[in-house]
């Protein structure tokens, strides 16, 4: 991991001599760390793999999303559950932006994460896509906005706390789960 971020860093560094500078800088810092201790962690065991969450517990409960079922349910005001079907593009976009809530993600990894492709071809899919999610969205009750910001030039961010809800061994569902979390 630390030779890959050295890699990493040496791509995103200044060209030409200050580039190799700057890398053979970073690659003493690491060798330092090596030598008090620091080294890559062991690789992850099979039985140390955290489960996959079934569901996702949204803006404090008030939806509840299953990317498996490319779905999610959203908890109205009155306290009825309204399902919410999202096409195969939408949940993949909605499930990026969940696992990265609170950071923005770029059109750029949008496009290569949900189309394969890496130029800017797709960027106003990426838009139309946010678009007709925030529509099945809905606005946030307090605030009256979107939950999925617009990051001017770089991407979006999911400004709403996201709280994986997992499997149990009870009977308890996963809308009982989020409300629990609330």
């Amino acid at each position: 991991m630390l030779e890959k971020a050295i890699r990493y860093i040496g791509d995103i560094a200044p060209s030409g001599s200050k580039q190799k500078n700057f890398a053979e800088r970073l690659k003493g810092y690491v060798d330092c760390l090596k030598e008090e201790g620091f080294e890559d962690p062991p690789p992850v065991e099979n039985n140390d793999i955290l489960p996959t969450p079934i569901a996702y517990s949204i803006a404090q409960g008030r939806f509840v999303y299953y990317p498996e079922d490319q779905c999610f349910d959203s908890v109205e005001l009155d306290k009825s559950v309204r399902n919410v079907r999202l096409t195969r593009t939408e949940n993949e976009l909605f499930n990026l932006l969940v696992k990265n809530a609170r950071r923005t993600v770029s059109k750029k990894t949008i496009v290569k994460r949900i189309w394969g492709v890496s130029d800017g071809t797709k960027n106003d899919l990426v838009k139309k896509y946010v678009q007709k999610l925030r529509g099945k969205l809905g606005s946030n009750t307090d605030t009256k906005r979107s939950i999925i910001l617009s990051v001017h030039g770089l991407g979006y961010r999911l400004i709403v706390s996201v709280s994986p809800i997992y499997k149990t061994p009870t009977s308890i569902s996963p809308q009982q789960q989020a409300a629990e979390i609330a």
